[in-house]
């Protein structure tokens, strides 16, 4: 400050008002800089705020690892309302999926599952037509690899599924909701479905395929398992079938659709029947 004056007192004599006008502009704002660089270091470090939804999640996450399914779909359902901007989002979307596939293909009871037993002369088809149900999920949920072996006096496990398939082309994924609740998203491998405006945002499902080394294969024949399904939607070019990046599985594509994993095909594939609904963003 001293030396500042000394100068500021030499420019006034030597140079007069220019001397002033030379510290007010190169002299103080140097000045007032050093100021405050020293104000700031004297100022606590800022401590960054704590993200309140990261307990939420790992509780999550401990319940789902515990085998807590229904606890962890409460907290992730709550997780997802609460803390929408969360860090966690995708993975919580991603893990509530699982969650709800989990507890929906156990084989015991739960939440909008009903209790079968087999009787002398049934077969898969003839509970599937009595349930209202479709083959593949009684076959899904209870396990079984072969349906020409029902034993009298076997309990099965059916849920009551009420699915609506969600095709949203923005962000292109494949999103099933039953009952009206988020049930599952899917990532697609591919996708060649139409970017063109569509004249109606609805469609169902007409027919269900599976195919096995280019041929159609149906269900109960030998070749069903492992075969590769396809989810034949209304409207063109919108079909769900099984994809694979590896070129050793003989892949049948539609003029148009969207490629997932097989597994995720068969599970959808089992979710769902004729006429289910599928509504196109």
């Amino acid at each position: 400050m001293i030396k500042a004056l000394v100068i500021l007192l030499l420019a006034t004599v030597v140079f007069g008002t220019g001397g002033y006008f030379a510290y007010v502009l190169f002299v103080r704002p140097d000045l007032m800089l050093q100021r405050d660089k020293v104000h700031q270091a004297s100022l606590p470090a800022a401590t960054p705020t704590p993200d309140a939804s990261l307990p939420v999640y790992d509780k999550a996450v401990a319940l789902q690892k515990d085998g807590k399914l229904t606890e962890a779909q409460q907290v992730l359902e709550t997780f997802l309302t609460e803390y929408p901007a969360s860090s966690k989002v995708v993975e919580a979307t991603e893990l509530l999926g699982r969650v709800n596939a989990e507890q929906f293909f156990t084989p015991g009871p739960g939440p909008n599952k009903i209790g079968y037993t087999v009787q002398r002369g049934d077969a898969i088809a003839k509970i599937e037509r009595r349930l209202r149900t479709s083959a593949d999920l009684i076959m899904l949920t209870n396990r079984l690899s072969d349906p020409t072996r029902l034993q009298v006096g076997q309990h099965l496990w059916v849920p009551q599924a009420d699915f609506v398939v969600k095709i949203k082309r923005p962000e292109q994924v494949v999103v099933l909701f039953n009952h009206g609740h988020f049930f599952r998203q899917y990532q697609p491998l591919s996708w060649q479905a139409p970017k063109t405006k569509l004249s109606s945002p609805t469609a169902k499902v007409t027919e269900k395929v599976a195919w096995k080394e280019g041929a159609r294969v149906s269900f109960g024949s030998q070749d069903y398992n492992g075969s590769l399904r396809w989810i034949v939607v209304s409207q063109p070019g919108f079909t769900l079938f099984s994809d694979s990046k590896d070129p050793a599985i003989k892949v049948e594509r539609p003029n148009g659709g969207i490629g997932l994993r097989p597994e995720d095909a068969d599970q959808i594939s089992a979710l769902v029947n004729r006429n289910t609904p599928v509504i196109i963003d």
